[in-house]
Protein backbone atom coordinates (compact mmCIF):
# COMPACT_ATOMS: atom_id res chain seq x y z
CA UNK A 1 0.00 0.00 0.00
CA UNK A 2 2.83 2.38 0.34
CA UNK A 3 5.00 1.43 -2.28
CA UNK A 4 1.32 2.69 -4.18
CA UNK A 5 1.48 5.71 -2.87
CA UNK A 6 4.84 6.25 -3.32
CA UNK A 7 4.68 5.13 -6.73
CA UNK A 8 1.87 7.62 -7.31
CA UNK A 9 4.33 10.90 -6.42
CA UNK A 10 7.32 9.89 -7.96
CA UNK A 11 6.67 11.00 -11.41
CA UNK A 12 5.62 14.24 -9.63
CA UNK A 13 8.88 14.21 -7.60
CA UNK A 14 10.81 13.60 -10.58
CA UNK A 15 8.97 16.36 -12.69
CA UNK A 16 9.99 18.88 -9.59
CA UNK A 17 13.40 18.33 -9.41
CA UNK A 18 13.72 18.82 -13.42
CA UNK A 19 12.12 21.94 -13.17
CA UNK A 20 14.20 23.27 -10.53
CA UNK A 21 17.18 22.07 -12.52
CA UNK A 22 15.90 24.26 -16.03
CA UNK A 23 14.91 27.13 -14.13
CA UNK A 24 18.74 27.59 -13.02
CA UNK A 25 19.01 27.93 -17.31
CA UNK A 26 19.50 31.63 -18.53
CA UNK A 27 19.23 30.63 -22.14
CA UNK A 28 15.50 31.95 -24.26
CA UNK A 29 15.52 28.30 -25.36
CA UNK A 30 15.38 27.07 -21.80
CA UNK A 31 12.55 29.52 -20.64
CA UNK A 32 10.54 28.80 -23.75
CA UNK A 33 10.61 25.19 -22.62
CA UNK A 34 10.13 25.69 -18.74
CA UNK A 35 6.40 27.55 -20.03
CA UNK A 36 5.45 24.68 -21.70
CA UNK A 37 6.84 22.48 -18.98
CA UNK A 38 5.40 23.58 -16.25
CA UNK A 39 1.71 22.89 -17.76
CA UNK A 40 2.86 19.32 -17.91
CA UNK A 41 4.03 19.52 -14.80
CA UNK A 42 0.96 20.94 -12.79
CA UNK A 43 -1.12 18.41 -14.53
CA UNK A 44 0.84 15.22 -13.42
CA UNK A 45 0.90 16.40 -10.10
CA UNK A 46 -2.73 16.94 -9.55
CA UNK A 47 -3.21 13.68 -11.17
CA UNK A 48 -0.97 11.93 -8.75
CA UNK A 49 -2.30 13.95 -5.80
CA UNK A 50 -5.79 12.41 -6.95
CA UNK A 51 -4.66 9.09 -7.14
CA UNK A 52 -3.17 9.31 -3.56
CA UNK A 53 -6.61 10.82 -2.48
CA UNK A 54 -8.71 8.31 -3.75
CA UNK A 55 -6.51 5.83 -2.31
CA UNK A 56 -6.61 7.32 0.90
CA UNK A 57 -10.36 7.59 0.91
CA UNK A 58 -10.74 3.86 -0.34
CA UNK A 59 -8.13 2.60 2.71
CA UNK A 60 -10.33 4.90 5.42
CA UNK A 61 -13.27 3.25 4.53
CA UNK A 62 -11.58 -0.35 5.06
CA UNK A 63 -10.72 0.69 7.67
CA UNK A 64 -13.84 1.70 9.43
CA UNK A 65 -15.67 -2.08 7.79
CA UNK A 66 -13.45 -3.76 9.29
CA UNK A 67 -13.82 -2.05 12.50
CA UNK A 68 -17.64 -3.01 12.34
CA UNK A 69 -16.83 -6.19 11.17
CA UNK A 70 -14.48 -6.93 14.72
CA UNK A 71 -11.83 -7.67 12.38
CA UNK A 72 -9.65 -4.86 14.35
CA UNK A 73 -6.42 -6.75 13.08
CA UNK A 74 -7.74 -6.23 9.61
CA UNK A 75 -8.28 -2.10 10.17
CA UNK A 76 -5.04 -1.88 11.76
CA UNK A 77 -3.26 -3.51 9.37
CA UNK A 78 -4.53 -0.92 6.84
CA UNK A 79 -4.36 1.66 9.10
CA UNK A 80 -0.09 1.27 9.80
CA UNK A 81 0.44 0.64 6.59
CA UNK A 82 -0.58 3.72 5.09
CA UNK A 83 2.17 6.15 4.05
CA UNK A 84 -0.56 9.19 4.18
CA UNK A 85 -3.19 9.51 6.82
CA UNK A 86 -5.90 12.70 7.56
CA UNK A 87 -7.78 13.46 10.33
CA UNK A 88 -10.47 10.83 9.04
CA UNK A 89 -8.26 8.33 8.93
CA UNK A 90 -7.43 8.52 12.32
CA UNK A 91 -11.18 8.74 13.61
CA UNK A 92 -11.89 5.92 11.77
CA UNK A 93 -9.44 3.67 13.49
CA UNK A 94 -10.36 5.62 16.80
CA UNK A 95 -14.14 4.02 15.89
CA UNK A 96 -12.97 0.69 14.85
CA UNK A 97 -11.07 0.39 18.17
CA UNK A 98 -14.03 1.50 20.28
CA UNK A 99 -16.26 -0.79 18.31
CA UNK A 100 -14.64 -3.68 19.35
CA UNK A 101 -14.43 -2.67 23.37
CA UNK A 102 -10.66 -1.37 22.97
CA UNK A 103 -11.91 1.99 24.94
CA UNK A 104 -7.61 2.56 25.52
CA UNK A 105 -6.33 2.52 23.00
CA UNK A 106 -9.52 4.29 21.42
CA UNK A 107 -8.42 7.12 23.36
CA UNK A 108 -4.59 6.66 22.59
CA UNK A 109 -5.57 7.14 18.79
CA UNK A 110 -7.44 10.45 20.00
CA UNK A 111 -4.89 11.72 21.95
CA UNK A 112 -2.25 11.41 19.28
CA UNK A 113 -3.94 12.25 16.52
CA UNK A 114 -2.31 15.35 14.52
CA UNK A 115 -5.39 17.31 13.91
CA UNK A 116 -8.83 17.42 15.47
CA UNK A 117 -12.05 18.43 14.26
CA UNK A 118 -15.78 18.04 15.51
CA UNK A 119 -16.21 14.41 14.07
CA UNK A 120 -13.15 13.25 16.18
CA UNK A 121 -14.33 14.48 19.36
CA UNK A 122 -17.89 13.51 18.44
CA UNK A 123 -16.39 10.24 17.97
CA UNK A 124 -14.32 9.74 21.06
CA UNK A 125 -17.60 10.91 22.91
CA UNK A 126 -19.58 8.39 21.32
CA UNK A 127 -16.78 5.70 22.20
CA UNK A 128 -17.21 6.51 25.53
CA UNK A 129 -21.04 5.68 25.80
CA UNK A 130 -20.44 2.49 24.41
CA UNK A 131 -18.11 1.97 27.06
CA UNK A 132 -20.13 3.49 30.21
CA UNK A 133 -20.37 0.35 32.27
CA UNK A 134 -16.81 -0.68 32.03
CA UNK A 135 -15.14 3.14 31.88
CA UNK A 136 -17.37 5.65 33.84
CA UNK A 137 -18.28 6.44 30.38
CA UNK A 138 -20.38 9.22 30.58
CA UNK A 139 -18.22 11.18 33.09
CA UNK A 140 -15.33 11.21 30.77
CA UNK A 141 -17.69 11.72 27.53
CA UNK A 142 -18.92 15.03 29.28
CA UNK A 143 -15.10 16.33 30.21
CA UNK A 144 -14.62 15.58 27.00
CA UNK A 145 -18.03 17.80 25.76
CA UNK A 146 -16.59 20.71 27.75
CA UNK A 147 -13.25 20.64 26.01
CA UNK A 148 -14.62 20.93 22.41
CA UNK A 149 -13.54 24.46 20.92
CA UNK A 150 -16.63 23.95 18.67
CA UNK A 151 -19.55 21.44 19.05
CA UNK A 152 -22.45 20.79 16.59
CA UNK A 153 -26.10 19.23 16.66
CA UNK A 154 -24.45 15.50 16.92
CA UNK A 155 -22.24 16.32 20.17
CA UNK A 156 -25.54 17.75 21.76
CA UNK A 157 -27.46 15.01 20.98
CA UNK A 158 -24.72 12.63 21.76
CA UNK A 159 -24.69 13.66 25.57
CA UNK A 160 -28.13 14.09 26.26
CA UNK A 161 -28.91 10.68 25.08
CA UNK A 162 -25.83 9.50 27.05
CA UNK A 163 -27.16 11.36 30.25
CA UNK A 164 -30.85 9.87 29.58
CA UNK A 165 -29.45 6.56 29.27
CA UNK A 166 -27.70 6.08 32.83
CA UNK A 167 -30.94 7.91 33.70
CA UNK A 168 -29.62 11.25 34.45
CA UNK A 169 -32.42 13.73 33.97
CA UNK A 170 -32.00 16.78 35.50
CA UNK A 171 -28.17 17.04 33.74
CA UNK A 172 -29.88 15.40 30.10
CA UNK A 173 -32.79 18.65 30.49
CA UNK A 174 -29.99 21.11 31.60
CA UNK A 175 -28.22 20.34 28.80
CA UNK A 176 -31.09 20.37 26.23
CA UNK A 177 -31.93 23.78 27.83
CA UNK A 178 -28.51 25.08 26.52
CA UNK A 179 -28.64 23.81 23.14
CA UNK A 180 -29.26 26.20 20.44
CA UNK A 181 -32.96 25.87 19.31
CA UNK A 182 -32.14 25.23 15.96
CA UNK A 183 -30.02 21.51 16.84
CA UNK A 184 -33.05 20.89 19.27
CA UNK A 185 -35.22 18.64 16.93
CA UNK A 186 -35.78 15.54 16.14
CA UNK A 187 -32.71 14.13 18.22
CA UNK A 188 -31.84 16.06 20.93
CA UNK A 189 -36.31 16.47 21.73
CA UNK A 190 -36.70 12.82 21.20
CA UNK A 191 -33.59 11.15 23.28
CA UNK A 192 -35.36 13.28 26.18
CA UNK A 193 -38.86 12.33 25.42
CA UNK A 194 -38.26 9.05 25.15
CA UNK A 195 -36.02 9.19 27.95
CA UNK A 196 -39.06 10.19 30.63
CA UNK A 197 -41.39 7.81 28.55
CA UNK A 198 -39.49 4.79 29.35
CA UNK A 199 -39.60 5.59 33.42
CA UNK A 200 -43.31 6.49 33.03
CA UNK A 201 -42.95 10.45 33.17
CA UNK A 202 -45.26 11.44 30.82
CA UNK A 203 -45.92 14.92 32.96
CA UNK A 204 -42.12 15.73 33.17
CA UNK A 205 -42.24 14.62 29.32
CA UNK A 206 -44.53 17.44 28.42
CA UNK A 207 -42.82 20.20 30.83
CA UNK A 208 -39.78 19.76 29.04
CA UNK A 209 -40.51 21.47 26.19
Amino acid sequence: MGTLLNHACEECNSMIKLHKFISGTKTSRAKTFLNRYSVSLIKSCSKSTVKTNKLVIYCNTQISKHGRNGNIKEAESIFHRMSSKTTVSYTAMLSAYAQNGQLTKARKMFDEMPQHNIASWNAMITAYMRNENRFNGIDEAYRLFLRMPERNAVSYAAMITGFVNVGRFDEAKRLYSETPLNWRDPVCSNALLNGYLKIGKLEEALHSF
